[in-house]
């Protein structure tokens, strides 16, 4: 393999619309070169588990082989343990943490007693390997101040924690995503969708996706508006159960698999309200990307998310949707808000026009200051 003697070496397994404007903003800087591996496959468990491992060995044999030939490396948390293997390559790194590990792994809560303390080993031994590789980082991006937080104990100091974490929000592609009148949008036409309520969410079904009480939710509306579930992921399976259960009708509660990328505008503008679903110790160590993609195209946000998670502090600072905590009222509640707003447009819109202004906030210009911050304008390597 030939590089250029400059060359930064991006490494992402799962490459998407976020990590598309890093590349093209360090492209604008300097010669560039992303990791390729095994292909990153969602679903089934067993499949995900498969490629994430493999892609290590490879990112990790790759490393020690010619990690000394790049002048830098960005390293984002997919698979969770590239960020442990930065330091292999002996060059400074910066590492970009879309989800925390292993404070994601606290949601599996295996019943034998014997894979409990197997579980309890492997975070223990995580943890020790984060306070290494974030020691050795030149800078950790991170979403939100909630995670900045998480990762303070793995620091030695306040000062240490401070110098190196640094605050990036996600973005989402303003010039492609963008509000669409719902008689003006194909996606609507396409899937028979009429002019109740579209209450949608689209993503993985993963198990810190606590989704379950929009479904009972929609038993509750007996079809007085639509819920569309679009993705796959561990979830699914359950979740198509729990619709059969309740006698859901597809006029009340839909689901969709995965669609092409090139949909994504159509079907996220699409939607009136759109669900964003976090719980458990993952309420805190992630912000999905999808609720800058329904900010950027002016659709509230029906948070379900504990009251002191990131993403409920974002909904309430902008004051663009409602949040709805999971728990044994969820669905209930959710039921009331969903309610309240299919009778109340003028809502609807307000809430709308807040999550468009707040979308301002969350451009790929974020990108842009994500690779200053790393390079710095003035840095003998740019």
């Amino acid at each position: 393999m030939t590089v250029a003697p400059s060359a930064l070496l991006l490494v992402n397994q799962s490459i998407g619309p976020l990590f598309a404007a890093v590349v093209a903003a360090a492209r604008r800087r300097q010669a560039v070169v992303q990791f390729q591996g095994l292909a990153y496959r969602r679903s089934p468990a067993w499949a995900r588990l498969l490629t994430w491992g493999g892609y290590s060995l490879q990112l990790a044999w790759h490393l020690l082989i010619h990690g000394r030939r790049y002048q830098r490396l960005l390293v984002v948390s997919n698979p969770p343990l590239a960020p442990l293997l930065a330091p292999l390559a002996r060059r400074p790194y910066a590492l970009l943490l879309y989800d925390l590990y292993p404070q994601v792994l606290a949601q599996l809560q295996p019943r034998h007693p014997l894979l409990r303390w197997l579980l309890a080993q492997l975070v223990r031994l995580w943890q020790r390997a984060n306070r290494v590789a974030l020691a050795r980082a030149e800078r950790v991006f991170t979403l939100s101040e909630a995670m900045a937080a998480e990762l303070r104990p793995a620091f030695v100091s306040e000062a240490g924690w401070r110098s190196k974490v640094v605050v990036i929000p996600p973005w989402a592609d303003t010039t492609q995503l963008h509000p669409i009148p719902p008689v003006a949008n194909p996606f609507r036409r396409q899937h028979g969708l009429d002019g109740r309520l579209l209450v949608s969410y689209s993503g993985n079904l993963g198990l810190t996706h606590p989704l379950e009480p929009l479904l009972e939710a929609a038993a509750q509306l007996n079809g007085a508006v639509q819920v569309l579930v679009i993705g796959t992921g561990p979830k699914r399976r359950a979740l198509e159960q729990l619709a059969r259960q309740l006698q859901l009708s597809p006029q009340a509660l839909r689901f969709l698999d995965p669609l092409p990328l090139e949909q994504l505008p159509l079907s996220s503008a699409a939607a009136d309200l759109a669900v964003v679903a976090l719980d458990g110790p993952a309420a805190s160590a992630s912000l999905p990307s999808k609720t800058f993609t329904a900010l950027a195209c002016g659709t509230p946000l029906l948070a379900l998310a504990p009251r002191d998670s990131a993403l409920a502090a974002l909904v309430r600072q902008h004051g663009c949707g409602v949040v709805v905590p999971p728990g044994p009222t969820a669905a209930t509640e959710l039921a009331t808000v969903i309610t309240a707003l299919a009778g109340d447009p003028e809502r609807c819109r307000q809430l709308g026009s807040a999550a468009l202004a707040a979308a301002r906030l969350y451009t790929p210009a974020n990108a842009e200051r994500l690779l200053e911050e790393w390079l710095g304008a003035g840095s003998p390597y740019s």
